[in-house]
């Protein structure tokens, strides 16, 4: 099973599984947690509750 935190500590095994070093990684995953943040969520209904 993938643990995130070993690939996280390791820079060969972090570059086997994304192709980013540690430093564009990290600058990769601030840009998506932003765009995340501000993300609408679709509802599995259009229909108010």
């Amino acid at each position: 099973m993938l643990n995130l935190q070993r690939a996280l500590k390791s820079d060969r095994l972090l570059r086997a599984l994304t192709g980013l070093n540690r430093k564009a990684f990290e600058e990769l995953e601030s840009t998506f947690a932003q765009v995340l943040a501000h993300a609408e969520v679709p509802r599995r209904s259009p229909l108010p509750r």
